[in-house]
């Protein structure tokens, strides 16, 4: 009887065994790629003050930067309002799975860098602003007419918040081209 039962449980190992509980080796799942804010968020968190002190483009530097992220993105930016607190540094077009990433950059008063980010959204849905940290960064989201936004920078939660209102009713008012 034992000779039998040891038989079929050897027999049931072989067929019916998960992988890791048999001691085979698994290989590890892939791990999920991360999202556009956790990337933009790792990127952001590179900067520093100092980085950022050398910029200070004139007027007509600044709306020849934001028209020509405009034109890439495929919606009228040049109307960026100024936004008490922030200093306009630079507009870049930096990518991510093949989509364009505008990122805004901004100095804070005492030098804090800060980025507005925008990016096609995944749907046309509206999504209303919400607060977040990401990679130890305060930061705000939200989404308008297929495109998603992000504030992210240095740690001042309500300030954060307080930009990111006056970005989002901008953002309302944004056009295609």
């Amino acid at each position: 009887m034992a000779g039998r039962f040891w038989g079929l449980w050897h027999g049931a190992r072989g067929r019916n065994c998960h992988d890791a509980l048999c001691g085979r080796r698994v290989p590890a799942p892939e791990p999920k790629a991360p999202g556009w804010k956790a990337v933009v968020a790792s990127y952001q968190s590179l900067y520093t003050a100092t980085t950022i002190a050398g910029w200070t483009p004139t007027q007509e530097q600044t709306q020849t930067q934001l028209a020509a992220v405009s034109r890439l993105v495929g919606a009228d930016l040049t109307s960026l309002p100024a936004i008490e607190g922030l200093t306009f540094k630079r507009a870049q077009i930096l990518g991510f799975n093949g989509k364009p990433l505008v990122q805004i950059a901004f100095a804070r008063a005492d030098g804090t860098p800060v980025a507005l980010c925008i990016i096609a959204a995944n749907s046309t849905e509206a999504k209303a602003m919400q607060g977040e940290t990401l990679g130890g960064m305060a930061a705000a989201s939200w989404n308008v007419e297929g495109r998603a936004y992000l504030l992210i920078g240095g740690s001042a939660a309500q300030a954060t918040q307080a930009e990111a209102a006056a970005f989002e009713a901008w953002a309302q008012t944004v056009v295609d081209i």
